[in-house]
């Protein structure tokens, strides 16, 4: 009996996993974004909103490397506008350790029909001339 509880409590924890998985996937929280080269990489998203709707991606972010997100081109914003963002550390499992890291969430507001791209880049501010270390791209219809 116990045996079987054991082999239960694995598929379910398996599950959770997987669940977890997929919604930090599906989240745009995917995994590692530089190439073997080290070279960065864009990763692209798409998604339908309603006008008038607000809508938001969250994105992995440790703040504690010096690395944020930000915009790299200007919005359109006939088409969207920024809300705002913030960052949320990750506090699963009872730890809010330093260096843990999280995610940064940014919110945006569909003000207009049409489609346009965010454009975000993962960067330490003050390093002018480097390459972004990721950079993500959200293709976004507006109905």
């Amino acid at each position: 009996m116990r045996s079987r509880r054991n082999g239960m409590a694995a598929v379910l924890l398996a599950a959770v996993a997987l669940a977890v998985a997929l919604a930090l996937l599906l989240a745009g929280c995917g995994g590692e974004s530089t190439d073997q080269s080290g070279e960065s990489q864009t990763t692209e998203s798409s998604m339908k909103v309603k006008e008038g709707q607000d809508f938001t991606i969250s994105l992995k972010s440790n703040p504690t490397t010096g690395f944020q997100w930000e915009l790299a081109e200007p919005l359109d914003e006939k088409v969207v506008t920024k809300v705002s963002s913030e960052y949320k550390p990750d506090v699963s499992g009872g730890s809010s350790a330093v260096g843990v890291g999280g995610v940064e969430v940014w919110t945006f507001r569909a003000t207009g029909k049409g489609e346009t791209e965010i454009k975000l880049k993962y960067v330490q501010p003050w390093q002018k001339d480097a390459r972004p270390a990721e950079e993500r791209v959200f293709k976004v219809t507006v109905e």
